[in-house]
């Protein structure tokens, strides 16, 4: 793949993006909110992409810290390969990631930080339902009709929503906290869940 990316510039993740650690390597999505021209309320699409271990790499370096040259160059001591080598995995990556929407290209230091504030109160929706159907967790806003499966295990997470407990107390008392985070930020993402200053 052949690019005239700037090695200098800083590459970030999108703010839109969420993921989690898969066997092998890492499942990134990305949750846009799409308005139609009939100005009707905005609803959500949600594509993902899978990075292996050297992608998963890569991600977690695009903090909008590091230029791409200093990704290759933290990457090439942790290999130990070829740096012109390892230079055009990461640039072929970044370009392909920037075109889908998965990461922006700064030209100056930009920090993202996507983790939680763990004194905020997460609160589902108003305008939303939920049910289990056939063993699947469904998740369906009214105002947009738009419907999202889980696995039937995330009910729980979902039940304590409800406004009166921290996201710290939430990750504290997780069996899985990683996993916790993971579907709290993505029911942000989709506007399923809010996170109020105070308990409600």
């Amino acid at each position: 793949m052949h690019t005239d990316i700037d090695l200098s510039s800083y590459p970030r993740w999108n703010d839109s993006c969420v993921w989690r650690p898969a066997e092998d390597g890492l499942i990134i999505f990305q949750i846009s909110q799409i308005t139609d021209e009939h100005g009707s309320a905005p609803h959500h699409t949600v594509q993902h992409i899978f990075l292996n271990r050297e992608g998963y790499d890569t991600w977690m370096l695009c903090t909008g810290e590091n230029t791409i040259r200093d990704i290759v160059k933290t990457l090439q001591k942790e290999y130990e390969g070829d740096e012109q080598a390892i230079q055009t995995d990461v640039v072929d990556m970044v370009t392909k990631m920037r075109e889908e929407g998965f990461l922006l290209l700064e030209q100056s230091p930009c920090r993202v930080d996507f983790s939680l504030d763990e004194n905020a109160y997460p609160r589902r929706s108003d305008d939303i339902i939920a049910n289990i159907i056939e063993d699947n967790f469904i998740v369906m806003k009214m105002t947009t009709s738009e419907v999202h499966s889980f696995n039937r295990n995330v009910e729980h997470l979902w039940n304590i929503c409800d406004g009166t407990h921290t996201v710290g107390e939430i990750l504290q008392n997780a069996t899985n906290a990683d996993e916790i985070s993971f579907l709290l930020q993505f029911f942000i993402k989709l506007d399923f869940v809010e996170l109020k200053d105070s308990k409600t």
